[in-house]
């Protein structure tokens, strides 16, 4: 245990010392574009370390890498003894893409090491114990598994009925009794790694200000969010009720605690919404009505005995029985930020009056409009060229992308009608409805419709 635990601080470590050394080199990346574009000098730069860092020593990386040996001992003999307790945890909301904030939670660098290293012990030990119809948190499934899972069952059928729950911060508000009960009953733990759970459920916590005050507070529900033990706990708050749908023989997917379901009768959707709504009344988590849709009939254009719909979003996938796509607010997204990288590009510094003439040389290259066009490449579809792409579409090359929009929306279909966005940049720009020429953005800016 204790070399393990060694181990796992000092990638932690590397980890945190990695992202500081990022910032760096992006601010000095930033501080460079600068003095390019409008040929001003950009001031001294200002290195400040992340002021949580000055709350206590364990949030430094430098400090627990270089004392990882003695840490590790001192952890180990406290998990054995049934001691260990994580320090109080920096909490702070951020804004969520769909509106409202998801708290989260800083834990030290020590703490976030410990809780990597229950979670895959306890992975290891209880990933087959754990719904095949669950996709989040896994090594051997992801998100676009869930995608394929659902689309797969709705295509070619021309009526089913579809189940759309919404829980209202659900990892916020489980209960503690609920989860310690599911723990206990299904879950395959020691009594010392129980007792080590039961402490991250029941951690301290405190905002900046009150952190530094020493004003601590005890969370009593729900888990933390932001520790790689969270992702183990969304699992066990489900289990049960994963199990439960199974037993009906509907068909479900679910990923955290977006949870979509698909059966054949109406029957069979009464059935299956009294089962969510009997977890939300056992675990805790309240179900938002107002942001659920409930029951729906899912079915082919065309007359329906009631009111009905042609698709359903699932993790930002619109899927029907006929297409997958990105939904609306996945497209909306990325034409936001096709405005962020245009604007920065081309129309930040010349609005301020700050615009470098020489960026652009006597023949009329404009090299910010290249730096541009090259930014956006790289958010489509990552670094590989449109030659490429196209003998991958044509089964020539194979398709390996990462980090870029179309690596979330690997399984768009062909008829897609967001599928030009992977074929270049002129395409890209009919496609999201982009109706300025890149080439007069300097001058008339930017509409996205």
């Amino acid at each position: 245990m204790r070399k393990e635990i060694e181990v796992g601080l000092g990638e932690e470590s590397s980890k945190h010392i990695q992202r500081y050394f990022s910032s760096l080199q992006q601010r000095a990346w930033v501080r460079k574009r600068y003095q390019k574009r409008t040929g001003n000098p950009a001031g001294q730069p200002t290195h400040r370390e992340p002021k949580h860092w000055e709350l206590d020593q364990q949030f430094n990386p430098f400090y627990v890498r270089s004392h990882a040996e003695s840490l590790a001992f001192s952890i180990a003999k406290k998990i054995r003894a049934g001691t260990y307790e994580p320090r109080p945890a920096l909490r702070f909301d951020v804004p969520k893409a769909s509106g409202g904030t998801r708290t989260l939670s800083i834990f030290t660098v020590v703490d976030s090491a410990v809780s990597t290293w229950l979670f895959k012990r306890l992975l290891e030990r209880n990933a087959p114990s754990f719904s095949a119809y669950s996709y989040a948190y896994r090594l051997d499934r992801n998100a676009h598994h869930a995608i394929e899972h659902l689309a797969k069952t709705v295509s070619d059928k021309q009526r089913v009925f579809v189940l759309e729950y919404d829980f209202k911060r659900y990892f916020d508000s489980i209960n503690h009794g609920y989860l310690t009960d599911v723990l206990e009953r299904h879950i395959k733990v020691s009594p010392n790694e129980l007792k080590l759970l039961k402490s991250f459920m029941a951690h301290r916590y405190a905002g900046q200000a009150a952190y530094q005050a020493g004003s601590f507070k005890t969370s009593t529900q729900g888990f933390p969010q932001g520790t790689a033990i969270s992702l183990f706990f969304a699992n066990v708050a489900c289990m049960e009720l994963d199990r439960e749908i199974e037993g009906t023989g509907a068909a479900f997917a679910r990923y955290a605690d977006d949870t979509l379901i698909v059966c054949d009768d109406y029957a069979s959707a009464h059935r299956l919404a009294a089962i969510m709504l009997s977890h939300s009344k056992r675990s805790g988590a309240q179900i938002n009505l107002l942001k659920s849709e409930g029951i729906s009939l899912l079915s082919s254009p065309g007359p329906a005995e009631f009111e009905s719909k042609q698709g359903f979003v699932f993790l930002g996938h619109e899927i029907s029985s006929s297409n997958i796509s990105p939904s609306r607010r996945s497209v909306a997204r990325i034409k936001r930020h096709l405005s962020e990288i245009i604007y920065k590009h081309l129309l930040l510094y010349p609005k301020r009056g700050e615009f470098n003439p020489l960026r652009i040389n006597p023949h009329g290259f404009d090299w910010d409009l290249v730096t541009c066009i090259n930014e956006l490449r790289r958010y489509l579809y990552g670094r590989v060229s449109a030659a490429y792409l196209a003998d991958a579409l044509i089964g020539a090359e194979r398709l390996v992308i990462s980090s870029c929009a179309l690596s979330h929306f690997p399984l768009v279909a062909l008829r897609c009608h967001a599928m030009p966005l992977i074929l270049g940049i002129s395409e890209c720009f009919h496609v999201l409805g982009i109706k300025a020429c890149v080439s007069c953005l300097r001058n008339k800016g930017l509409c996205i419709v």
